[in-house]
């Protein structure tokens, strides 16, 4: 998986943040890793992704947003 300043690339698709309509996650207490689900019109991608996967995401998906605090 890569996480592009503008897109997120998994193993099975590409999405550009501007087609991401939600993100939502899940913490597994197990593996000590996050679900995360990616929705657009398309569908949703279903990623696993460790702590600093999911923290570089969001703050990638942030700045383009314009999302502020």
């Amino acid at each position: 998986m890569m996480i592009h300043k503008n897109a997120i690339e998994t193993a099975r698709a590409i999405i550009t943040f501007n087609n991401i309509q939600h993100i939502s996650w899940v913490r597994n207490q197990e593996i000590k890793e996050y679900e995360t689900k990616i929705y657009s019109n398309a569908g949703v991608i279903i990623q696993p992704m460790t702590k600093t996967e999911l923290t570089h995401l969001l703050i990638n998906y942030k700045d383009f947003m314009g999302i502020e605090g």
